[in-house]
């Protein structure tokens, strides 16, 4: 990150890599915020590598925004962003499989546009520890120039509200919601924390986006969007076209209650112990209490035989429990033990040690 003196003129860059060094996303941005509107060119490359043993899946998505921002006052702003971007699948044969055939790489260029509406009149009371309200709404469109099949659109909302408890306590709501609509409409994946520590996935249904076969292009790989809160789940629990997700969590200060001086360690200041609530759902197709619907039916395939399993269970997910938050090592780090529910059953205690603020 830089900037010059009076903070016109900023120029970000970031880097993620997997283990395996193959895996990637890089960016490279510029904002010029001299005027009222504010404006930001950024470029964004994901790279993707999937070895299943036979056919190596290679995607790539390269990326190019041109983002207008206009602030109707200290807490209110829209903001346009049109955008150019470009997919690849590029399959090599796995030299270790000689009888391994990959199919041709395939190409995907796509015009789009994201509109937001964003409304924030929080105020700090330290660390993790805002009161007000924030709303942000959002529309994303993209057309495949080569392919209508392709095309989708998702409509996404994240309200916030930090009521403050007696002194230093504050009650964090927070309600978010979405759908993928079009011909070529996405899925969002469901349960844990973000930046998870240690982390784990479900991979046990056998029509989960995540789930490829050797030689199949799977580039919505590349446009699938994790979904959390969902603690005492692992990512991707649930997944469909469509979510919503409520998050309840008080935040108790614990040191900062007890004594009056001032506090000069940053880990005894910043301590907080919380306990939380989250309840949520995902799924393709009808409403989630309907029976034609991904939650309620399940495909089984014992060759030669498909059944369908209608099951009518609770759509919902559920978890609670307690955690704690603090800075260690210069970090905002939480431990979080929860017990998610299913189906009105409890299952077993789930630990999350995660980083970064708020849910």
């Amino acid at each position: 990150h830089m900037s010059d003196i009076m903070a016109n003129h900023r120029f970000n860059a970031q880097m993620f890599g997997a283990m395996d060094f193959r895996t990637s996303i890089m960016s490279l941005e510029y904002e010029y915020l001299k005027k009222r509107i504010d404006f930001r060119f950024k470029f964004t490359k994901d790279a993707l590598y999937w070895d299943p043993g036979t056919i190596i899946h290679k995607y790539r998505m390269n990326k190019y925004e041109v983002s207008m921002s206009y602030p109707f006052n200290p807490m209110m702003r829209v903001s346009l962003t049109p955008f150019y971007s470009n997919t690849k699948y590029n399959p090599l044969r796995n030299t270790n499989i000689v009888q391994a055939v990959a199919t041709p790489e395939t190409f995907t260029d796509y015009l789009g546009y994201n509109f937001e509406f964003n409304f924030d009149n929080t105020r700090s009371r330290g660390l993790n520890m805002v009161v007000g309200s924030r709303i942000k709404f959002g529309i994303t469109s993209q057309a495949a120039l080569n392919a209508k099949n392709k095309n989708f659109t998702k409509l996404s909302i994240d309200a916030r509200n930090y009521v403050p408890l007696l002194k230093n306590l504050i009650l964090a709501n927070r309600f978010s919601a979405g759908t993928f609509l079009g011909r070529g409409r996405k899925n969002f994946l469901l349960g844990g924390m973000d930046n998870w520590l240690f982390n784990s996935t479900n991979v046990d249904d056998q029509n989960n986006p995540l789930i490829t076969s050797p030689g199949e292009d799977n580039t919505d790989l590349l446009f699938l969007e994790y979904v959390t809160n969902l603690r005492g789940f692992p990512y991707s629990q649930l997944f469909g076209n469509n979510y919503v997700l409520y998050n309840l969590e008080l935040r108790v200060p614990f040191f900062r209650s007890l004594i009056r001086r001032q506090i000069k360690s940053n880990f005894i200041r910043n301590f907080q112990v919380v306990g939380f609530y989250d309840i949520g759902t995902a799924w393709s197709g009808e409403a989630p209490f309907a029976g034609n619907n991904s939650f309620n039916t399940q495909i089984i395939t014992r060759d030669p035989f498909t059944a369908v399993v209608t099951n009518y269970r609770n759509p919902f997910l559920q978890g609670y429990g307690f955690g704690f938050r603090s800075m260690v090592l210069g970090y905002y780090g939480k431990l979080d033990f929860a017990w998610g529910q299913t189906d009105y059953v409890t299952g077993p205690v789930k630990v999350y040690l995660t980083l970064g603020y708020d849910f």
